[in-house]
């Protein structure tokens, strides 16, 4: 079946660093959230950091051997595999530096407020 539509050179390698940079972002929110990770200064904010580039490491070589036995698929190329891997640890970075910090300030302002009503 033909392909429509103009060719875009690399357009996967976007796809790939997409995929992962969200999947990352939520694994690390997810994590963060539930162990209340304040700061990027916090002793679990390395940890968490690393446990999600492993993970989407992991991920990513699966996804690539996995898409080597799919018909009409590519599989192994190094070049997906850091996209992935360059995703992750996007995705992981920005949530636990920038999104996870202002999200929990609120949380405890929030937290602040509701203790106050109800004294």
């Amino acid at each position: 079946m033909p392909k429509e539509g103009p060719e875009i050179p690399h357009v996967d390698k976007v796809a790939h660093f997409g995929y992962f940079f969200g999947g990352a972002g939520l694994l690390a929110g997810g994590l963060g959230i539930q162990r209340r990770v304040k700061t990027p200064s916090s002793s679990l904010w390395g940890v968490f950091l690393l446990v999600v580039i492993v993970v989407g490491v992991v991920i990513g070589r699966l996804d690539e051997y996995h898409q080597s036995f799919t018909p009409e698929r590519t599989g192994n190329d190094t070049g997906d595999w850091l996209a992935d891997i360059l995703g992750a640890f996007g995705g992981a970075w920005v949530m636990l530096k920038a999104v996870l910090p202002a999200l929990l300030l609120r949380v405890s302002k929030a937290d602040e407020v509701c203790k106050n009503k109800i004294e």
